[in-house]
């Protein structure tokens, strides 16, 4: 970060362009750490995708059946299946 902030451009933004971006120095791990992160790392990325999906398709459950269930116009077994559906 500190390399970042004294190459950035002085402005009252502060920025890089692309000449200084590719100036920047980067720490490359080994293909052992690598490998170690992907290990721990991983499973973590895929359950907080998996969570973002489960999420998606609760808020879409949300929307499309609590107006419903509010007005009467579906009875809670009638939501019951249509969950089952989509969960199917």
């Amino acid at each position: 970060m500190k390399e970042m902030r004294v190459k950035g451009t002085g402005v009252a933004v502060p920025g890089l362009n692309s000449t200084q971006v590719k100036s920047l120095t980067i720490l490359v791990p080994t293909p052992e750490v690598a490998a170690a992160f992907e290990a721990t790392a991983g499973p973590l990325i895929t359950r907080l995708l998996t969570s973002c999906n489960e999420w998606r398709t609760l808020t879409i459950l949300r929307d499309v059946l609590l107006p419903k269930l509010i007005s009467g116009e579906l009875q809670i077994s009638e939501a019951e299946r249509h969950v089952a559906e989509v969960a199917a």
